[in-house]
């Protein structure tokens, strides 16, 4: 079952549950937990001003946010790349000892 947005200034989440929430000026939620007294992403913390709406996880939720964390597998055989040279950003080259 998916759960419905609530609206920040409506309620907070119980502290230490794992949630979905959007924050302002953005459309995409963050998978993350809140604990008092702010929300946390794997990258960032919000505080509850910058937080529009959440919903707890449902377990279908859970199981697609898991196949996230999972590293991705490299599509080519390693064998021809040259690894003694890597681009800089800058346009340099760096030695790789």
């Amino acid at each position: 079952m998916v759960e419905d947005w609530i609206q920040s200034s409506t309620g907070l989440p119980r502290d230490g549950e794992e949630i979905e929430f959007v924050v302002d000026g953005r459309t995409v939620a963050l998978h993350g937990i809140y604990t008092l007294p702010a929300f946390y992403s794997h990258w960032a913390e919000y505080g509850v001003e910058r937080v529009r709406s959440w919903r707890t996880l449902s377990p279908k939720c859970d199981l697609a946010a898991s196949g996230l964390n999972q590293p991705a597998r490299a599509l080519f055989s390693g064998r021809d790349v040259d690894t003694r040279f890597h681009r800089l950003p800058a346009g340099g080259m760096a030695h790789v000892a």
